[in-house]
């Protein structure tokens, strides 16, 4: 699938996030089998650690909003940078500035992402269940493109200011763009389809399987919401995102 300049938000990460193939090696294909007490055993080790890393986000997600709120900010400092972008770019500013205000949430959640996944990876009882084993490799090769995409910008005054001092020619578009179009480019993995297994396998198995099949589903991802979502003026998101902020008020 084409990337195309005007997607933002989920629908880039999820493009993004089915584009991973190849990054880390999954699980064998030829895994033995695994018997319904092992499927069980594993639905309920992979449930309970799921349900307690989505514990941690909720507890630290004061101090993500605290950290997008700061780029935010920032951002609005250099509004005559974005002003000067001719008219065609304002798509691709528009992923520039999404995924720049993404990496603020990445900031703290990255270490709790990591950690979950890390877990699920090392467990002995989950490893036993070949299906929510290649879920957990799923897991971990898009969080490696997550890291690749939230942390490419992480002061977007500079990287636009490159970029007009450049002329905003294709030579100097920002890496993130770069990082897309190519990530894009390599087609599904089959990922999401492993995902899915898995969330099936959660909530077939393990008795709060469905609430943990749901933060499966999400993969990793820092949500449309939480970016788009503030109080005040946003002009910056107003001029390159207009289709999910609304103009300040004279």
């Amino acid at each position: 699938m084409a990337a195309s300049p005007a997607i933002a938000g989920t629908a880039v990460i999820a493009l993004l996030l089915a584009a991973s193939t190849g990054l880390l090696a999954a699980a064998p294909a030829g895994a033995a089998p695994s018997t319904r007490a092992q499927r069980v055993a594993a639905a309920g080790a992979f449930t309970q650690r799921t349900l307690t890393f989505q514990r941690q986000r909720d507890v630290a997600q004061d101090d993500a909003l605290l950290a997008l709120a700061a780029r935010r900010a920032s951002a609005q400092d250099c509004l005559a940078v974005w002003q000067s972008a001719p008219p065609a770019r304002r798509d691709e500013l528009g992923v520039v500035y999404f995924e720049y205000l993404s990496g603020a949430l990445w900031t703290v959640d990255a270490p709790l992402y990591r950690h979950w996944i890390t877990d699920l990876r090392r467990s002995k009882r989950i490893d036993r269940s070949p299906v929510l084993a290649r879920a957990a490799d799923a897991l971990r090769r898009r969080y490696v493109v997550a890291t690749t995409i939230y942390t490419a910008v992480p002061d977007a005054c500079a990287a636009v200011a490159r970029w007009r001092d450049a002329g905003f020619g294709d030579a100097a578009r920002p890496v993130v763009l770069a990082e897309i179009d190519k990530l894009v480019a390599d087609g599904d993995g089959g990922d999401d389809e492993r995902i899915a297994a898995g969330a099936r396998q959660l909530v077939r198995y393990a008795r709060r399987g469905r609430a943990a099949a749901e933060i499966l589903r999400g993969g990793v991802d820092e949500p449309d919401a939480l970016v788009e979502t503030h109080t005040g003026c946003d002009a910056v998101g107003a001029l390159v995102l207009p289709g999910a902020y609304e103009p300040c008020s004279p």
